[in-house]
């Protein structure tokens, strides 16, 4: 039981952050800085981008706006793609 409560405490999230408070054993929420997000993000769009026959080649955002206007924009051409080679 002890080994267990200890394990649990000394757990770590994927950006090494503690998931439970040492002391209490609460969880905690941990938020991912801003260049941490459009990062990640940018790795999306690039996977998106690589889904396509003729990629775009997005540039890495500088906001979140940017994000979803990219994202937008590379979703529709994957659809107008599907389209295109079903017949749709």
């Amino acid at each position: 039981m002890r080994s267990e409560m200890r394990r649990l405490r000394n757990e770590k999230d994927l950006n090494g952050f503690p998931t439970r408070c040492p002391k209490s054993g609460i969880s905690e929420i941990h938020m991912e800085t801003t260049e941490a997000y459009l990062e990640r993000k940018y790795q999306e769009l690039k996977l998106l981008d690589d889904c396509l026959e003729s990629p775009v080649s997005p540039s890495r955002p500088r906001s979140v706006r940017e994000v979803i206007e990219q994202k937008f924009k590379l979703t529709a051409a994957l659809r107008a793609q599907h389209d295109l080679t079903t017949g749709w």
